[in-house]
Parts: C-alpha cells; structure tokens; sequence
C-alpha cells in the first residue's frame, strides 16, 4: 500500500475525523456486538482487533453509508464467518468409537484427541443416546442397530429382516424422528 493510500484510509470520514478516533468512539459497541455472538472473552477480544484491522483497511472502499451500521455489518459477517471456521476446524469423533476408548489406551494420539472431560461427556451422551434406543419399539431398534452398529445397508438389512427396502427405510427414518425428538426432550 502506498503513503496517500494509507493516509487516505485512516481520514476516511467526511468530518476528517481519524478512523481510529471513530472506530474508539463506537469501540464498545463493537465489542458488545462481537460478545453477543462468539460468547467468549478471549475469542471476541482476538476478532476486536481483527475487525478494526479489516475496518481501517475498507475504509477507502467505504460510500459514505451510516459509519455505525458499516462498521456493524462488517463485525457480524466477520463473527459469523470465524465461527464457521471454528466448526469447520473442530475434532470430531463418532460415538462408537468412545466405548472402547480409555485415556491410557495404547494408542497416544488417540488418547490426546479427547479431555478427559470431553471422553466423559461423550461417553455420557452415548449411553443417553443407547437408552432412547432401548426405549423405542422393537421395529425401529432393531433397523437402527443393524444400520449403525452393524454398518449393513438398508438392502443388506432388508434381506436379513425378510422385510421390503422401502420399509427398512421408512423404519430408519421414523426411529431417527424419534430419537431426535426425545433427545430434544432429554437434553432440555
């Protein structure tokens, strides 16, 4: 970026106020705003300086719109899309896999992918999520544990069971509905 560039971002509003004097006066505006959607303070600090950052270097680009509601905007989509990447990034790990996994398994890295509370809320997760099973009708159990404990597809299932395709599948799409819907219940 050249010097006139650079002077010229940082005089960017029509009163020829300093960007930064502009972005401190709605500074906490921001960082309410930038709270109210990541929900935590480390995180929201980090994406307050990033923003300002991406403020003053779009402040040449900037049309003469509301300063407040500019600088809104850009906090939001940034918050939104840090949040994207923060989803994107995280570890995620089936649950049957847990039964079997113990912290001192042989297997080191294994064992560092998940906190020992971590292990312990998934673990419990995995026995409210094979308690709802348990309380489904005996239909719907047995086509959700061929299909996810055993890995059978829905034809290999069907064969087994003696029963049509599309009733296996219509068998695993209600007993999915009714696992969520008691998971909802369960979990609130």
């Amino acid at each position: 970026m050249n010097r006139e560039k650079i002077l010229h971002t940082l005089q960017a509003d029509t009163v020829d106020e300093p960007i930064e004097e502009q972005i401190g006066a709605y500074a906490n505006y921001l960082k309410k705003i930038i709270f109210g959607i990541l929900k935590d303070p480390t995180d929201s600090e980090e994406a307050y300086l990033e923003i300002t950052q991406k403020i003053m270097l779009a402040a040449s680009s900037r049309r003469g719109e509301n300063f407040k509601a500019w600088i809104a905007r850009i906090a939001i989509n940034h918050c939104i899309d840090r949040k994207k990447r923060s989803r994107e990034d995280a570890i995620c790990v089936p649950l049957e896999n847990l039964e079997h996994e113990r912290p001192d398994s042989a297997d080191p890295l294994a064992a560092s992918i998940l906190s020992p509370r971590e292990l312990l809320l998934a673990k419990e997760s995995l026995a409210e999520l094979q308690e709802i099973i348990a309380g489904l009708p005996e239909i719907y159990q047995a086509v959700i544990r061929l299909y996810y404990g055993s890995g059978l597809s829905m034809k290999e299932i069907a064969q087994e069971l003696e029963l049509n395709p599309r009733t296996v599948e219509t068998r695993i799409f209600r007993a999915r509905k009714m696992i969520s819907e008691q998971w909802r219940n369960h979990a609130h």
